[in-house]
């Protein structure tokens, strides 16, 4: 009986070591998708991927800021146009679109959120861009280009600024001529 014991035990064992060792040579899997998203279009750059669909964090600002039409500090963002090729187009125009602020037309509308009583200006070496307006023409150059703005906040000088989270969005057209 002892014996059939060791020969049970040793056979278990041995089924043990055996799966063991084909566990280890079966590779372990796993699998997932990579999505190529992208435009072709006929414009003379090409525009990066991390100048698409941009996030301009404008922190936490202080409600007294905003007050009588007051401004928060500027936050700068860019645009980087790459591979152009200026030998028929060489100058390009940017229009910031989006919803106005019902009290102040030049600002782009807070959107969702708490917030009022503020807005945002997109600025343009430092001056505001007229909404649904394109900007002065910036000159290319072959190669690469960075096109830099900035947004800020101001108050719109005719509610009080009610302090909240806020969500705006604008919508960016390049216009190559």
């Amino acid at each position: 009986m002892n014996l059939n014991k060791l020969a049970v035990a040793l056979g278990m064992g041995m089924i043990m070591v055996a799966g063991a060792a084909v566990a280890s040579d079966t590779p372990v899997t796993d699998s997932t998708h990579v999505y190529f998203d992208g435009t072709i279009t006929n414009a003379p750059c090409s525009l990066t991927p991390d100048s698409q669909d941009q996030h301009v964090a404008m922190g936490s600002i202080a409600a007294h800021l905003l007050k009588d039409g007051g401004t928060s500090d500027a936050h700068p963002f860019h645009f980087e146009l790459t591979n152009c090729d200026t030998s028929t187009i060489n100058t390009v125009a940017v229009t910031f679109g989006g919803a106005s602020d019902s009290n102040a037309s030049d600002l782009l509308s807070l959107g969702s959120g708490e917030a009022s009583g503020a807005g945002i200006v997109i600025l343009a070496d430092g001056k505001p861009v007229t909404l649904g307006s394109p900007t002065a023409a910036q000159t290319l150059t072959d190669g690469d280009n960075t096109l830099t703005f900035a947004a800020q906040l101001k108050g719109d000088g005719a509610s009080a600024v009610t302090p909240g989270a806020f969500s705006a969005v604008s919508d960016v057209t390049f216009t190559y001529q």
